[in-house]
């Protein structure tokens, strides 16, 4: 029986939104095409086809087969004619199950997916792409190979400021009840680059090829950042980046608030009350992502002491201390080869 996970997928409005995600769609198709000479008459197993782009993607790439598993079973008609309609029928084998439950009759030289959720890992796919790889030749390659988490504080006027004075009336009772209903849950919105406050901090990394479930059950982060300038600490950003592996580089789609918006967006975590900050004011904090169930996570955050947690080298922050510690590094002539 299908779950309730993968039935969602069935709605084809949600295909839409990610099939019209052309930093998406263009990071794949970058990562999969400029590979050719990897491609190139290799098995290639797609984990989540969604509609087939991917599994296109990597038959026009040269490919000698792929295998689309899909498990939304609604959606094999249409992926089935995307294959026919590119003429790559003889190329790309559509499967439909999940990935835990269906058999690929051979090893696979690459594994591909968009198996990404909210903030890298809330109800993404990870799971799947994890067990895929009992199918993958020992000298096999994921797509996506490298992912990182970054975070930074931030200013969220929606939250705060646009409620005291909303065309002429105090809102702030309004505004208060509104973030008390956020501290349930972590926000999911755009945030503008310009309402960040500390430099983008990532905070956890790991590549798929490497990791097993175990990994993914507690990811904790204590760190210190600096107010790159004054402000209103009113909340965290999360986003996340992925990596492909290119011959002459590195294709990265990202959802970094530097970046175009994407489908993903950003993540909120909004605070009670906000703080005021000074430039170069130290802000400590333990951020933890704890998985409930197989797909969802839940996101705590704490603030701490800024003496309770240790500082990067050098810091930024105002304190005495990592002031002259900073000096000192920078005075410090290089050490004779």
């Amino acid at each position: 029986m299908i779950s309730e996970y993968f039935s969602a997928y069935e709605d084809l409005n949600i295909h839409k939104l990610m099939l019209t995600d052309t930093v998406r769609v263009k990071s794949y198709k970058d990562a999969i095409l400029s590979n050719k000479e990897l491609f190139k008459d290799s098995i290639v197993l797609d984990v989540g086809a969604g509609c087939g782009i991917l599994s296109i993607f990597a038959a026009q790439a040269g490919a000698k087969r792929v295998y689309a598993v899909e498990a939304a079973g609604s959606l094999t008609p249409m992926i089935k004619k995307v294959v026919e309609d590119n003429n790559y029928t003889k190329v790309v084998q559509v499967i439909v199950g999940e990935m835990e439950s269906v058999i690929i009759p051979e090893k696979v030289d690459i594994i591909i997916s968009e198996w990404m959720g909210f903030f890298l890992l809330h109800e993404g796919m990870l799971d799947s792409v994890l067990f895929a790889k009992k199918y993958l030749k020992p000298n096999g390659i994921m797509f996506p190979e490298e992912c990182s988490i970054f975070v930074s504080i931030c200013e969220l006027p929606h939250y705060f400021d646009e409620w005291n004075d909303l065309h002429g009336v105090k809102m702030d009772e309004f505004g208060k009840a509104i973030r008390l209903i956020a501290q349930g849950k972590p926000e999911i919105g755009y945030v503008s680059k310009d309402y960040l406050l500390s430099d983008p901090l990532e905070i956890f990394r790991f590549k798929p090829l490497e990791s097993d479930q175990s990994k993914f059950r507690k990811i904790t982060a204590k760190h210190v950042v600096s107010a790159k300038r004054p402000g209103k600490f009113q909340g965290v950003c999360i986003w996340f980046d992925v990596k492909f592996p290119i011959p002459t580089g590195n294709v990265v789609l990202s959802t970094s608030p530097y970046g175009p918006e994407t489908h993903w967006k950003q993540t909120i975590v909004v605070l009670p009350h906000e703080i005021l900050l000074e430039d170069h004011e130290p802000v400590a904090f333990e951020l933890t992502f704890f998985r409930m169930q197989r797909r969802n996570y839940q996101i705590t955050f704490e603030l701490h002491e800024t003496d309770g947690i240790e500082h990067p080298t050098p810091c930024d922050c105002h304190l005495a201390r990592c002031r002259v510690i900073k000096a000192f590094l920078a005075e410090r002539p290089d050490d004779p080869a």
